[in-house]
């Protein structure tokens, strides 16, 4: 599969995606009963995905679909297959009635038009910076299509970039401050989830998604099914089954208290506090 490297608007692209990918689904057009999932890479997208897989079609459909079932149910917008087709393409061939999970990875200025001029229901999923850099780190050399771009001399050099926004997608800061900006200015169609709260408060953090999807409340042995089914260990075991098995990595919460130097554990944190100042966000980032 090609592999293109390219800044649009200032934010960079790597992977199977190109300008016209990415603006068409900018400028794609939506149906009013779309649900959007926007995240930065590796936030917990796939956890997400899953989750509202399960809570539109059953848990029985996380079960018995495949990665690549998976990901027709729920195209990455600004992708380009390697047939040619834009993930907007895909969205509008999923059939009339069925209800359509569109995700991205896109910062607001590149994010689907019709998410703030139509109020179409939007989660951001937004994750830990120290957390979302490893897990990147790995990703980036397990993905043919990234692993060229990086020959990374180890964890820091990578750490490095990721300060500098140079890695795909651009700065994490910019990508969150500018999301809950949308979230706070637009409650009612936007709502904000933070990939911590679905490890320590994953039942309230259900019935946070529900409430907002107009969807029936769960039980409470609902909910525990629907964790154990799109838990990482069962979401690794279907992937690995697949070309796209470097998708889900370890699933793990606060990773970078054992594993980050120390020495970036305080640039990262300055950096955070830098864009967030006195924000009490902050305490979910450093």
């Amino acid at each position: 599969m090609y592999a293109n490297s390219f800044k649009l608007d200032g934010v960079l692209f790597q992977g199977p995606f190109t300008k016209a990918s990415v603006l068409a689904a900018k400028y794609m057009k939506s149906l009013p009963d779309d649900v959007f999932l926007c995240t930065y890479p590796r936030s917990g997208t796939t956890w997400v995905q899953n989750i509202l897989i399960a809570l539109y079609f059953g848990v029985d459909k996380v079960k018995s679909s495949s990665a690549v079932e998976s990901i027709a149910l729920f195209p990455l917008l600004e992708l380009k297959t390697p047939r040619g087709k834009f993930g907007s393409q895909l969205a509008n061939e999923i059939p009339k009635g069925q209800q359509r999970l569109l995700k991205n990875h896109s910062p607001p200025n590149l994010a689907p038009i019709d998410i703030f001029t139509k109020k179409r229901r939007t989660i951001i999923v937004v994750r830990n910076p120290k957390d979302v850099a490893l897990s990147f780190n790995e990703f980036c050399q397990a993905n043919p299509q990234l692993a060229k771009f990086y020959h990374c001399d180890g964890l820091e050099e990578f750490l490095a970039l990721f300060l500098e926004g140079e890695v795909p997608r651009s700065s994490w800061w910019d990508w969150t401050k500018e999301w809950i900006a949308k979230c706070r200015a637009n409650p009612d169609s936007i709502l904000l989830i933070h990939y911590e709260d679905l490890h320590s408060n994953y039942s309230d953090t259900i019935d946070k998604i529900t409430d907002f999807l107009n969807l029936t409340k769960r039980t409470t042995e609902e909910i525990c099914e629907l964790r154990e089914e799109t838990n990482v260990e069962k979401m690794r075991a279907i992937y690995e089954k697949s070309a796209v098995s470097f998708i889900v990595n370890k699933g793990e919460n606060k990773r970078w208290q054992s594993e980050f130097p120390t020495e970036y554990i305080a640039k990262f944190d300055n950096m955070t506090k830098k864009y967030f100042e006195n924000d009490e966000i902050i305490d979910k980032f450093v």
